[in-house]
């Protein structure tokens, strides 16, 4: 997939990363949730006649993770890596089971050349903590990081992780770039819901910014 950036987007545990307890978040931040969608869904106007939508490549265990009126998740195109082409029932809308990352982002190159097939327009990483890595390690593509660290005391509880991120090589941007990014206005500093601190945070492999 030549050009387009990955961006993986999560939030995490500060403690120590962690993504998830048995199959599920380990918090309920409804504000955290609607900036995910707020981040992932929107794509410019346009006047061409193929639809322009963004794509979120997952992992089965994400996948199945989703509650049954966001799976798949809506008004995106969902690249599902799996094991079982069958995953994903063929009457499932903008959805697709693939084998592999690279065959995910093969897929997207297919839909972007196929007249008669939705255009992708950004390509975002939303779990789990194996496809994040994936990701991170892709050749050839400029990788962003939305990433919300949450104060969570019981992190310990977690069994999924975000992959660590290495600082000398994902620079913490200026809250203003993770604005210029997201293209609507992130509340900065930290937030408090649900009786925990989290605050939004971006990261950037600037070597390789445009």
């Amino acid at each position: 997939m030549s050009g387009k950036p990955l961006v993986l987007i999560t939030a995490a545990a500060a403690k120590n990363n962690g993504i998830g307890a048995k199959y599920a978040l380990p918090w309920r931040l409804p504000k955290d949730l609607k900036y995910f969608n707020q981040v992932t869904t929107p794509t410019p106007a346009t006047d061409g006649p193929r639809k322009l939508m963004n794509a979120c490549i997952l992992g089965r265990k994400t996948w199945e993770s989703f509650p049954d009126p966001f799976r798949p998740l809506p008004n995106r195109y969902n690249i599902v890596i799996t094991s079982n082409p069958d995953l994903i029932p063929s009457d499932v809308p903008h959805s697709a089971a693939v084998s592999s990352f690279a065959a995910a982002l093969a897929h997207i190159d297919w839909l972007n050349s196929q007249q008669d097939q939705v255009l992708i327009d950004r390509v975002f990483v939303v779990g789990g903590g194996r496809v994040y890595q994936e990701a991170m390690e892709t050749p050839g593509h400029h990788v962003q990081i939305f990433f919300t660290r949450v104060e969570f005391p019981d992190a310990d509880i977690c069994d999924a992780f975000f992959p660590h991120i290495d600082t000398t090589r994902f620079k913490l941007q200026p809250h203003q770039r993770l604005i210029d990014v997201a293209t609507f206005n992130v509340p900065s500093g930290v937030q408090t819901e649900s009786g925990l601190d989290y605050e939004f945070l971006m990261y950037e492999d600037e070597a390789t910014r445009a």
